[in-house]
């Protein structure tokens, strides 16, 4: 006969993966319900600043706001609902490093372009390459920005001391990049100023890009070809490319992880191509940004969304994990 004891334990092993699996979905649900209250109250939040008249600054910045968009061509002004929506979405992928005002005021100065304001966000506070922090995480080409070598129609400067006198005398030289729904034709030319009495070099986008300028959809293609014009005239600005140390590696690793995990918990099908790259820069610079990490002799440096969807191409790891094409370990 079967004892009392082999009995409960039969019964405890086949219910045991019903137990995980209520727990996860308990899980789950715990989280679904935090997520949610914790969405609400920003939302309450931005509401409620948005709507202090008390705050003259603020407001008096949001009508001016208001004021230049009503002269843009093709712009609308944002109802009240979708400005909360937007500082609410702001605020979410900030995750506590902003203030509601400081949301609505970065959203405000970028005419309610929530990308345009993001990568303001990120440029201020983690000093990364506005252009590459909010790179479409959808595009998995994972390429860097420094391969894709289009064209400029300049010749190479490739003496160092060249790069020198040349930054020294075009130091000057206004790097801002274009914002959307704000035409500004002095970005489409480039001139600079040549060592030993040579005449200016002038560059001009339409040169390369024989295109009508839309200030809206061509933002990109101007930003890379003035990034390429500086880069190949005046060299590159950062010294070298700091490596990324072995913990921050496993953190990438970790976060990978845990996105497959929260979508298996969810039921849901693991696309890597919704991750969130600009929360999780935002997330690995509050972690390691400014940190001395074993054998390091400087502070560890701000990553980009791009920086870090490059480097997790080079982890095998997570080209095993995701199916990724793997880089070049080196």
């Amino acid at each position: 006969m079967v004892s009392t004891a082999m009995k409960m334990e039969r019964k405890q092993t086949t219910m045991r993966p019903l137990i995980h699996l209520r727990r996860a979905q308990r899980v789950h649900l715990r989280r679904q319900a935090d997520q949610a209250e914790r969405l609400v109250r920003l939302m309450h939040d931005a509401e409620a600043t948005l709507l202090n008249t008390q705050d003259v600054q603020l407001q008096d910045i949001i009508r001016r706001s208001h004021l230049e968009m009503g002269q843009m061509p093709g712009r609308t002004i944002p109802t009240s609902k979708d400005a909360t929506r937007l500082v609410t979405q702001m605020l979410e992928l900030a995750n506590q490093s902003l203030e509601p005002r400081q949301a609505a005021i970065y959203l405000a100065y970028a005419h309610w372009d929530y990308d345009q304001a993001v990568v303001r966000y990120m440029d201020e506070r983690f000093g990364c390459d506005a252009a590459d922090s909010l790179s479409d995480p959808r595009e998995d080409g994972e390429e860097d920005s420094d391969s894709e070598e289009e064209s400029d129609g300049s010749e190479e400067y490739d003496s160092a001391d060249n790069f020198a006198e040349m930054r020294r005398l075009n130091k000057n030289i206004s790097r801002k990049g274009p914002i959307r729904g704000r035409p500004d034709r002095s970005l489409l030319e480039i001139r600079l100023r040549n060592p030993g009495g040579r005449a200016d070099t002038i560059r001009r986008y339409q040169d390369v890009h024989g295109e009508v300028v839309d200030w809206d959809s061509s933002l990109r293609k101007i930003s890379r070809w003035r990034s390429q014009v500086f880069r190949r005239a005046l060299g590159r600005v950062r010294v070298g490319r700091t490596k990324y140390h072995h913990l921050e590696k496993q953190w990438l690793i970790d976060a990978h992880h845990d996105f497959e995990r929260r979508c298996r918990e969810a039921g849901l099908e693991v696309n890597w191509r919704k991750m969130d790259w600009p929360r999780l820069a935002i997330e690995f610079n509050r972690q390691f940004q400014g940190q001395y990490l074993p054998g390091d002799t400087q502070p560890r440096p701000a990553r980009s969304a791009l920086s870090l969807r490059n480097e997790r191409s080079r982890i095998a790891e997570i080209t095993e994990m995701t199916g990724l094409k793997a880089k070049d370990q080196s």
